[in-house]
């Protein structure tokens, strides 16, 4: 990895998300499975998919950090070609970085056409990413991934996460697909 981009990664500021999710609950902002996220009506349209968007990123990232407690897992908002976001892992004086690109498996409601097997397929445009990590919420009850036929792609790891049930702070996690995967449940902090 070129050490610009390191030293780009290392310059960016970083968020715990377990308290970006605390405070988002505390402002009444809460994830629903449907690709939606309860939000006051004054948020923009604009803003208002950003901020699902860094809400689900949150929520990935906190599901790491309950998994792998020790890593000290922080997530910072930086789009460029292949990614959305990088995290940070590990402890402060010599911390690792990598980049995060997330994905969504819409509800049939958003888009009943869109298929798992599609959006992994679109992954392999990503041919050159042997470092990324893609997180894929599945935003569709009834769409377990360890049943998943994951394609040969050119990554560091893919894992998926979502809500358990509709309406519920319990979430799952699972991956790493391209390894050994493991399956989480967590709940999300609530404010």
């Amino acid at each position: 990895m070129a050490r610009e981009r390191l030293n780009h990664w290392a310059s960016q500021i970083y968020f715990n998300p377990t308290k970006v999710l605390e405070e988002a609950a505390r402002l009444g902002f809460r994830h629903v499975i449907g690709g939606r996220c309860r939000l006051p009506p004054e948020i923009a349209r604009p803003d208002r998919k950003r901020l699902i968007e860094d809400l689900d990123a949150a929520a990935f990232a906190h599901g790491l950090r309950v998994l792998i407690p020790d890593r000290d897992i922080c997530i910072a908002e930086l789009e460029a070609q292949d990614h959305d976001f990088v995290l940070r892992f590990g402890p402060p004086d010599d911390p690792g970085y990598c980049p995060l690109q997330l994905k969504v498996l819409v509800s049939k409601e958003v888009n009943e056409s869109q298929t798992m097997d599609d959006l992994l397929e679109n992954l392999n445009h990503y041919a050159d990413a042997a470092d990324l990590v893609v997180a894929i919420k599945i935003d569709r009850l009834g769409v377990d991934p360890r049943g998943l036929q994951i394609p040969p792609l050119e990554l560091a790891e893919i894992w998926f996460f979502g809500p358990s049930l509709e309406g519920s702070n319990m979430w799952y996690l699972y991956g790493d697909c391209l390894g050994s995967p493991l399956w989480l449940e967590f709940q999300l902090p609530e404010g």
